[in-house]
């Protein structure tokens, strides 16, 4: 049966293994267990989700010790019909915890490098033994209000917080994180950045933050703040490598990206007091977004971005000028919705695609 398996393509595979889980039965489970050590993580993947259709206990007890050995044993999810088998995980690198029960639950806390956790329904995380964690992912914490040890995890890279409501506690943060994700944490008072060195940043829906100390800005990529107030945007003079900037609702007079050439992608929404843009000379730029900046009335910097295909600034309602636009020959679409009804549209004549700020 187990060459039968190596043989077979993976698509074939996950339906022999499907087959097999369906019965139920202790011999299939000595079968898959048998196929754990697959070389193909798609394999692996697919006997490991089979355990939701044994008896936990016997899945436990039979299948899950295969995979102890296995270089890249698969992610393993568990609910609560499996908490009580929890003393069997300590080989487990990749988790997604369903649902988790609010007493004492312990982790496989000297292998674990990735952590999902879903429905956390008590009011603090103890993570200070995860040495080994690379990837920290909590969200539905209706009840949580802290994770201890976070700001110890010094192998830790990625970090998402979403859908949190009561947490409020300050985040301390390893510096060797290089990805942080924080979405729908509206009590959060503070997250601390020092001296870490982000390639990811994004922060949104948290109102009551406060963003302490600032990380090495010359390593970060990609930015999407909204309604985060993070010491103005002078930072952004640091940003060399820059690919993805997305604000809304900043309230600040001046972007300066002048740093950024590699900037790709850029879109600013609800900025109503933005007067300025210091544009990058960048031949990468291709998108621009800038919607609702009503007091921006300059746009003539944008001839330094050759590249540029779409170009969306729907009312900004004091610019007046889109003459240095007939020089960007490669854009494609053009968004001028709301803009003033005086604009010469001439110099948007090579562009296939159009929104008017007017009926035509």
């Amino acid at each position: 049966m187990r060459k039968v398996l190596a043989d077979a393509p993976p698509q074939a595979a996950r339906l022999t293994i499907a087959a097999l889980a369906e019965t139920h039965e202790l011999a299939a489970a000595t079968v898959l267990a048998e196929w754990a050590g697959d070389a193909r993580p798609e394999v692996r993947d697919a006997i490991a989700s089979s355990w939701w259709q044994f008896d936990p206990e016997v899945f436990a007890d039979v299948v899950l010790p295969s995979f102890a050995d296995v270089a890249d044993p698969p992610r393993l999810t568990i609910g609560p019909a499996q908490w009580h088998c929890a003393d069997r995980f300590q080989w487990v690198r990749d988790i997604i915890l369903l649902d988790p029960p609010t007493g004492h639950w312990r982790l496989p806390e000297a292998r674990l490098e990735r952590l999902r956790v879903e429905g956390f329904r008590g009011t603090t995380i103890n993570l200070a033994n995860c040495k080994r964690l690379t990837a920290l992912d909590i969200t539905q914490g209706h009840s949580l209000q802290d994770v201890n040890g976070l700001g110890q995890l010094n192998a830790l890279r990625r970090v998402s917080l979403s859908n949190c409501p009561r947490w409020q506690a300050g985040v301390r943060l390893p510096p060797t994180v290089e990805q942080l994700e924080i979405e729908h944490l509206p009590l959060l008072a503070s997250v601390d950045l020092t001296g870490a060195v982000l390639r990811l940043l994004a922060i949104r829906s948290c109102p009551k933050l406060e963003i302490l100390g600032r990380p090495q800005m010359e390593f970060l990529e990609h930015v999407s703040l909204g309604g985060v107030e993070w010491h103005g945007v002078d930072w952004l003079e640091e940003c060399e490598a820059l690919r993805t900037l997305s604000m809304n609702t900043y309230g600040g007079e001046r972007i300066p990206l002048k740093a950024a050439r590699q900037l790709e992608t850029l879109e600013l929404v609800h900025c109503p007091r933005v007067t300025a843009i210091d544009w990058p000379r960048s031949d990468v730029l291709t998108r621009v977004r800038v919607s609702g900046a009503s007091r921006l009335t300059d746009i003539r910097e944008l001839v330094s971005c050759p590249q540029l295909e779409e170009l969306d600034v729907s009312f900004c309602t004091n610019l007046t000028d889109i003459s240095p636009l007939r020089h960007l020959r490669k854009l494609k679409h053009v968004d001028l919705t709301g803009c003033g009804s005086g604009l010469d549209l001439s110099a948007v004549g090579h562009v296939a695609h159009i929104d008017f700020p007017y009926p035509a």
